[in-house]
C-alpha cells in the first residue's frame, strides 16, 4: 500500500485494534444524544446532531459481525463524508494518532483478520493493526437504506 510514512488514527473495537488513514475522517466526537430512529435496521443506532447537521450513526460492530454495545465514555463516533452526505460511524475507542512507514497489502489470512476484510496490516512496536477503509465499508452496504 505505502512506502511513504502516512498518518492513521489508531481505534479500538471489541478489544481489536485497527487504524484507519486519517484523510478518510472529517472529524471524531464523543457520543451525544443518538436518537433511535422506529424501524430503522440494526446497524443504524440512530442520529444525532453534529454542528447543526443531523447525522445518521452506523454501527461497526454491527458489520462486523459482533453484538452491539451501549455507548461508553471511551466510544467515539467517527464523522466521514459518504456520497456527501455526513456519516458517523461509531467504535468502542480511539487512542492516537500515528505514522506507518510500514503496511502491507493484506492477502489471505490477513485479509480477513477477526472475520473481516482488511485493506492492509499496518506494523507497529506493539503489533499489527489492520487497515481499515471507512469508505469501503460503507459502500459496501446498504448502510443507510432503511
Amino acid at each position: 500500500m505505502s512506502a511513504t510514512t502516512d498518518q492513521y488514527v489508531k481505534l479500538e473495537v471489541a478489544g481489536q485494534r485497527y487504524a484507519i488513514r486519517i484523510e478518510e475522517i472529517g472529524e471524531i466526537i464523543k457520543p451525544q444524544h443518538v436518537t433511535a430512529i422506529p424501524g430503522s435496521k440494526p446497524h443504524i443506532l440512530g442520529v444525532t446532531n453534529v454542528r447543526g447537521n443531523m447525522v445518521p450513526i452506523v454501527s461497526l460492530r454491527y458489520q462486523m459481525g459482533i453484538e452491539e454495545t451501549e455507548m461508553t465514555s471511551m466510544a467515539r463516533i467517527i464523522v466521514v463524508d459518504h456520497r456527501g452526505e455526513q456519516v458517523g460511524v461509531k467504535v468502542d475507542g480511539v487512542s492516537q494518532v500515528v505514522q506507518l512507514t510500514s503496511v502491507q497489502p493484506a492477502e489471505g489470512a490477513q485479509a480477513m483478520r477477526d472475520g473481516f476484510n482488511c485493506e492492509g496490516i499496518g506494523h507497529t512496536e506493539e503489533g499489527l493493526l489492520g487497515i481499515l477503509s471507512l469508505s469501503r465499508i460503507l459502500e459496501g452496504q446498504a448502510w443507510l437504506e432503511s
